[in-house]
């Protein structure tokens, strides 16, 4: 059950800095953020998207 609950949070969290950071954030610059702000949502988007994740310059180009 612990396995199932550790992947459904990553997945959450994971479509959460999709939208959050790199969508509204880095293609639509929707709102502004603290460099620590924006750093933290970089390790945490690294972090719950893994081996799929995209630079946020990289998105906002290709977006």
């Amino acid at each position: 059950m612990t396995i199932i609950i550790f992947i459904v949070v990553l997945w959450y969290s994971g479509l959460f800095f999709q939208t959050f950071f790199l969508h509204r954030y880095a293609a639509h610059q929707s709102f502004k953020m603290s460099k620590f702000g924006e750093k933290l949502c970089f390790v945490l988007t690294w972090v719950t998207q893994g081996s799929n994740y995209l630079s946020a310059y990289g998105y906002g180009v290709m977006h």
